[in-house]
């Protein structure tokens, strides 16, 4: 209802909303913990090497 009611200020060209912020974290993201994307990807990276290295 409140992200309904900022979006049509916002269309109106109003000042009054300024932005829309999420009081409640949605229930996917309750258990998320951050991590560093690249550090994992390298990881796979590492593993997919030599998963590869073993086959041949």
């Amino acid at each position: 209802m409140c992200k309904l009611l900022v979006t049509r200020e916002l269309e109106r060209g109003s000042d009054d909303a300024k932005y829309y912020q999420e009081v409640l974290a949605p229930r996917q993201l309750a258990n998320f913990r951050p991590f560093d994307l690249d550090e994992w990807w390298a990881r796979r990276l590492v593993q997919s090497i030599n998963r590869n290295k073993h086959r041949s």
